[in-house]
């Protein structure tokens, strides 16, 4: 489904990933891919130029995103963008 879709831009595909995201049930495979394809594009948003589009993303994150592992990830890449920003 995700492999045919065609996004206007980041912004637009991590609403998408998120929406979907948060209608996965579990801790299955689908869900895993799901996470890590937001988390590709999370980080192409984690730079000065994005800096409002990220914030506003990453905050809706934290409340969609449930599985510890995937929270640690988002945290660690919050951390970097951080340091984007105040570099």
């Amino acid at each position: 489904l995700l492999k045919s879709a065609r996004f206007q831009d980041n912004l637009e595909e991590t609403e998408v990933l998120l929406d979907l995201i948060s209608r996965t049930e579990g801790s299955n495979a689908e869900l895993r891919f799901l996470e890590e394809r937001f988390f590709l594009v999370l980080k192409k948003l984690a730079h000065k130029k994005y800096r409002d589009i990220y914030k506003a993303v990453y905050l809706k994150a934290t409340k969609i995103i449930s599985r510890e592992g995937a929270l640690q990830r988002l945290h660690s890449l919050n951390e970097v963008a951080l340091r984007r920003f105040n570099g």
